[in-house]
């Protein structure tokens, strides 16, 4: 097994946290946060 050098594995981290980042956006997104977005059946009035 090849070990990585310092730069591929903070290329590899950096790929993953920008992943993170934009999975967090989205979930943020369509939390019901934004009244565009809002699939959140608790805040719609009956």
């Amino acid at each position: 097994m090849r070990i990585e050098t310092d730069k591929e594995f903070w290329v590899r981290q950096l790929e993953e946290w920008r992943e993170i980042v934009r999975q967090r956006k989205l979930k943020k997104i369509y939390s019901g946060n934004n009244p565009l977005f809002d699939n959140n059946a608790t805040n719609k009035p009956v």
